[in-house]
Order: structure tokens, then C-alpha cells, then sequence
């Protein structure tokens, strides 16, 4: 039999030790402040493994430490929920143990199991979803920013946001970009939406046949981006039973007969009155309208997004050429401050359409408030804007 120099088999290292200390079954609820902390463990064996599968989305913690006290470094990984996740990395003879968390979410399946041995590499299946965080080598063709919009890349989120603004006046100044009228404040703290419809044609009413169901993405009470649903009810003023920070996206996600919203419906923040978004009505018979036109942007709590690409367009009105002054402001609820990030002119005499895409990225920070403004020398400008941004949830 080969020994080391400390007397340790080397069949010892091959064979795989299941970890008591730092494996669990017990769901993570408010008892345990929906954490589980494994106990401080030392082996002699060069790796180990952790396997995670639970119902929830959870942060996995491997820390390590030289004397079984202090923890000297973490190597941390954001888990799928219903997707079984593990890593594998180099112990080596250092303490190590395994912490797993959830954002204040109950687990009805959990199992954590932790083995230390002498493990190589995963593979990755074609049909798994990968994290940036990834270990396992991955095994077939990738388009990064397909993986992001589809969801195979846990953490991250695509969006695009699409908004426009008709009618701008000369003595208008700044002007929102956005389906409604008035500019939008970015709000400070949170408060419940209350929802404006035509009762007549949206809503539960008998004799509706527009939107009956909206879902918002929106951020909550704590800024976390979340994603919740109203049903409208028959009075034409309804108010939400959540609170939020702001609004990234509603959709109309059930109709009646018209397939559509047939009206404006506008949200407001209820104590302050503020417009928070407006799902327009169709332009014209006929035609569907369904979600909000907003070129604004929240960044929740512990997230952060890179803005790549920004499009937008001026419409020349007839006999005249307006020059528009375009602007990017962010707004960081933390701080209650505002910034300039963007400006440009566009002269429709010369030119309509602009195109920015920037190589590296413009950077947004957790809290942040991205939208756009237009300020026009002519009356009866229109502006159409869209533009893309992934955000990434910090571990």
C-alpha cells in the first residue's frame, strides 16, 4: 500500500467521503432566516463537490478558511430554480463549508450534498442552462445574447424597451419619452399602484371585451425586480395589493374579445399621484396596443445592467424640419441624484434616424433610473426610441 509522507492512504484521496456536516434536506424557511450554514470541515482530499437542487432560486457560498475560523475566501455561484447545480472545485487540505441563501423565499425541495475526493470537470448538456458562473465545460455552440433573451443563463435578463412620444411642443422643454402626457418623476419610496380604465370597454365588467388581466415587471418594496398580477375590476379605479419602486414593463396578458386593451389604462402611484406607466390605447381601429411604451429603465437592489444599443427616430412634419435635442438621464433612488448620460441633436433636415452602439457598454448601478427626454423647436414633433440593456443579478 503507497502512503504519504503525513501516513494517509493514497486510496484515500480516490475514494469519495459524503460530507454530514455540510449536507442537508431541511428546507430553508423564516426558523432558519431561510439560510443554511454547514460546520467548518478539514479532509485530505483534493477537491470536492457540492450538488444543490431546490425550488427556489438560492446563492451557494463555498468558503474556505486556513484555520476553521475565519473565513479567508468565498467562491459564490447564483443557483435555477428545479435545476439541479453543482461545482466542482480545489479544496486541498483547507477548511472548507457551504452556505446556501434565499432572497427571504421558502423552499419546498431542498437537498444539499457536499463530497470531498478527487473529481475532473462536468460536461454540460446541450439543453441545460448555463450561468455565467458556470464550471461544467459546455458541449454545444452558443450565442451568449440568445441564451440571455431564451433564459438559459440564470441571473441574467435581456430587455428591450420601446417607447414613443407624440405631439411634442416647442414650449414644451424636456419632454418625456413615453406614451402619456406630463414628464415622469422617478419615485423615492414605494406605494401601491392605483390602476385608471375604461370600465366600459376593459375590465371585468359584463360588457368588456378588452384587457382583463395585467402583469407587472416591476421593482418591489425592497427594489427587487418581481413579477406580480392584477386582475381589473368593474369600476374603472382599482388599487393593487403590492407596492412597488417602479414600473419596467405591464402587458395585457388576458382579453376578451378584442384581443387588446381597447382604452388608455394609466397607472399611478396612489399616494403621490405621479404616472408611473400607461398602456396606450391602439392608434387606430383595429389595430392592438397590449404593453407600455416607456424608454425608462429601474435597476433593482443588488443588480446592475450594461446599455449597449439605442435607437431612435424623429418624424419630419410637414413643412417643417424640427431640430431635436435628445437626453439620457439617470436618476439613483440611493443617493436621490440626478445625471446627464447622454445628449445628441438631430436635425431632420440632415437626418431622421440615429444609431448608438456602444463597444464596452454603458454601466448602470443598482438603483439606478435610465430614461429619456426630447426637447423640440417645432410643434407636433414625434420621437420614437428603443433601446437594450442586460441585467445582471450580483451574487
Amino acid at each position: 500500500m503507497e502512503c504519504s509522507s503525513s501516513g494517509i492512504s493514497s486510496t484515500d484521496y480516490v475514494k469519495s467521503k459524503i460530507s454530514k456536516l455540510n449536507s442537508s434536506t431541511t428546507n430553508l424557511s423564516a426558523s432558519n432566516s431561510y439560510t443554511f450554514t454547514g460546520d467548518w470541515e478539514k479532509t485530505s482530499h483534493p477537491d470536492a463537490m457540492v450538488n444543490l437542487y431546490a425550488d427556489q432560486v438560492c446563492t451557494l457560498r463555498f468558503q474556505f478558511s486556513h484555520d476553521g475560523a475565519t473565513v479567508h475566501s468565498t467562491l459564490t455561484k447564483l443557483t435555477t430554480a428545479n435545476i439541479n447545480e453543482f461545482s466542482t472545485f480545489v479544496k486541498g487540505a483547507r477548511y472548507f463549508r457551504a452556505v446556501v441563501t434565499t432572497d427571504s423565499l421558502t423552499t419546498t425541495t431542498f437537498t444539499l450534498q457536499t463530497q470531498y475526493g478527487i473529481f475532473r470537470a462536468g460536461n454540460a448538456p446541450a439543453n441545460l442552462n448555463l450561468g455565467l458562473d458556470a464550471d461544467a465545460l459546455n458541449v454545444r455552440p452558443t450565442s451568449f445574447q440568445d441564451e440571455v433573451r431564451i433564459g438559459r443563463r440564470p441571473g441574467i435578463s435581456g430587455w428591450t424597451k420601446f417607447g414613443y412620444r407624440e405631439g411634442l411642443t416647442a414650449s414644451g422643454g424636456e419632454q418625456t419619452i413615453w406614451a402619456a402626457t406630463g414628464n415622469y418623476i422617478p419615485p423615492t419610496t414605494a406605494q401601491t399602484y392605483t390602476i385608471t380604465y375604461n370600465s366600459t370597454t376593459d375590465g371585468a365588467g359584463g360588457s368588456a371585451t378588452g384587457a382583463v388581466d395585467l402583469t407587472f415587471f416591476d421593482l418591489d418594496e425592497n427594489g427587487f425586480p418581481a413579477v406580480r398580477s392584477h386582475t381589473l375590476g368593474s369600476s374603472g379605479n382599482d388599487t393593487t395589493s403590492f407596492s412597488g419602486l417602479g414600473i419596467n414593463r405591464i402587458t395585457v396578458s388576458v382579453t376578451g374579445a378584442a384581443k387588446t386593451n381597447v382604452n388608455n389604462i394609466i397607472i399611478t402611484h396612489t399616494t403621490s399621484g405621479n404616472t408611473m406607466a400607461v398602456v396606450p390605447a391602439p392608434n387606430v381601429t383595429g389595430a392592438y396596443s397590449g404593453v407600455t411604451q416607456q424608454a425608462i429603465y429601474h435597476v433593482g437592489s443588488n443588480h446592475v445592467g450594461i446599455a449597449k444599443f439605442i435607437w431612435y427616430r424623429v418624424n419630419k412634419i410637414s413643412g417643417g424640419n424640427p431640430k431635436v435635442v435628445l437626453k439620457g438621464y439617470v436618476y439613483n433612488r440611493n443617493i436621490d441624484s440626478y445625471f446627464e448620460v447622454y445628449r445628441d441633436e438631430l436635425d431632420t433636415q440632415d437626418n431622421t434616424t440615429q444609431i448608438i452602439e456602444d463597444p464596452i457598454g454603458f454601466a448602470l448601478s443598482a438603483g439606478d433610473v435610465l430614461f429619456f427626454v426630447a426637447d423640440t423647436d417645432t410643434n407636433n414633433t414625434n420621437v420614437q426610441l428603443r433601446f437594450s440593456l442586460n441585467d445582471y443579478q450580483n451574487s
